[in-house]
């Protein structure tokens, strides 16, 4: 998954006073250079932080375990798995956002590798009393396993209704695209 993928085409029209930022690491990653990118954004995730871009803030993050992981298959889960990671150590103001970025890496994950969750047996990870499987191991799941994950994810990202209905649509567009529809929906 792509970049673009991930965020739609508006990469390098990230508003905000750290646009000139942004701009080095699209040019980073246009010039063939991920580590310089994966090092910009490091800068810019704590710099957002101090500033609670939380937009900003999810953008980079997910930008960057992109950029990390680039050079893999698009049927690696290792994004996921370093998102998995990230979201737990992220502020919680972004934490909605990044579930979202990681139950979509989820569905595309699956839908790369459907075939092979399709085959599956089942591995009968469905009592309660056991420990879930790692994220480490989604390579490995059954397809109910990886449907209840995507399924959590999304639930994930909606979760906390109370704080996503004061967030602010317009602070968001460096990762919403606007669509037809007014903030309010």
């Amino acid at each position: 998954m792509t970049q673009h993928q991930a965020f739609g085409d508006q990469v390098a029209t990230v508003p905000g006073p750290r646009a000139e930022q942004w701009k080095r690491v699209e040019q980073a990653l246009a010039d063939g250079k991920p580590k310089s990118a994966a090092e910009a954004l490091g800068g810019i995730e704590q710099v957002a932080t101090v500033d609670k871009a939380w937009a900003e803030v999810a953008r980079a993050i997910a930008t960057r375990i992109l950029t990390e992981t680039g050079d893999r298959p698009e049927d690696d889960p290792e994004r996921i798995v370093r998102l998995a990671g990230a979201i737990e150590k992220a502020p919680a103001e972004t934490r909605g956002v990044l579930e979202a970025i990681r139950a979509n890496w989820t569905w595309a994950f699956f839908q790369n590798n459907r075939w092979r969750f399709a085959g599956r047996t089942a591995t009968g990870g469905s009592d309660d009393s056991a420990e879930p499987p790692s994220i480490a191991e989604i390579a490995s799941w059954d397809l109910p396993m990886i449907v209840g994950e995507i399924r959590g994810r999304f639930a994930a990202a909606i979760a906390q209704k109370d704080l996503l209905a004061k967030l602010p649509v317009a602070d968001w567009s460096a990762i919403i695209e606007k669509g037809t529809m007014a903030d309010a929906y």
